[in-house]
């Protein structure tokens, strides 16, 4: 199945996306992380 030029950037754009929030959901992690650990020290 070929994709268009359309649906090419659209699917790059969702996967960018998704690229985003799990980088963003990692992030929090480690900052709730460090901030729970520092709190404890």
């Amino acid at each position: 199945m070929r994709l268009t030029d359309e649906q090419k950037r659209r699917q790059r754009g969702k996967n960018i996306a998704v690229l985003l929030a799990l980088l963003a959901l990692v992030a929090l992690l480690y900052v709730v992380t460090l901030v729970r650990i520092g709190g404890n020290a």
